[in-house]
């Protein structure tokens, strides 16, 4: 309880992408729900967290493997023999243990 008030979780619908979910944190959203993210897999992009931030400055965009969208396209030929982390500097379990 903050000041009296008791705390209640807010739940956006249908924002899935990292523009959008960055800039809403900061009005107290909680949890969303998409099925954004899952349309990106299914074509072969994965969504990363720190490109994205990186990816509007062109001399940043070269250090990290995403588009201005801050995806990965990983059906790309570039990445055909690329066994590097997802994302650099991400310590999560699926860019430890996979490429």
């Amino acid at each position: 309880m903050i000041l009296g008030l008791t705390y209640q979780p807010c739940h956006l619908l249908g924002v899935g992408d990292i523009f959008c979910i960055t800039n809403t944190v900061g009005f107290g959203i909680d949890t969303y729900d998409s099925s954004f993210p899952t349309k990106l897999a299914r074509h072969g992009r994965l969504l990363v967290r720190y490109c994205s931030l990186l990816s509007a400055n062109p001399i940043f965009r070269k250090l990290c493997k995403a588009d201005r969208d801050g995806c990965i396209n990983i059906k790309s030929t570039a990445f055909l023999n690329d066994f590097g982390p997802i994302e650099r500097g991400c310590l999560c379990f699926t860019c430890a243990n996979h490429s």
